[in-house]
């Protein structure tokens, strides 16, 4: 029997480096060495809309500029079709609340 799942692929910049909200400002203040600007590439299982099914990702990948993440998130979309993209057994963290 093969499952089917619909899959929910997001690759955001995330700029704590540069970003005035009150956690970035925070961020760069504590932190010991520079903050630097990094794409992450997640994945989740969708509903039929599209939207994601749940707060939890099947899949993270973190990318230091945008050409590498272009080709990462387009890997990522390709992989799961052919059966080659290895969903990682992780401890379940929610990445919004």
């Amino acid at each position: 029997m093969v499952a089917y799942y619909l899959l929910f692929v997001s690759t955001i910049l995330i700029a704590t480096a540069s970003s005035d909200d009150v956690m970035s400002v925070f961020i760069r203040k504590i932190s010991t060495e520079p903050v630097q600007l990094y794409y992450v590439t997640q994945v989740y299982r969708s509903k039929r809309n599209g939207m994601p099914r749940s707060k939890y990702f099947l899949y993270k990948k973190e990318y230091t500029n945008l050409e590498k993440a272009r080709f990462g998130h387009n890997e990522t979309v390709r992989l799961p079709t052919h059966g080659r993209l290895r969903f990682e057994k992780r401890e379940r963290v929610p990445t919004w609340k």
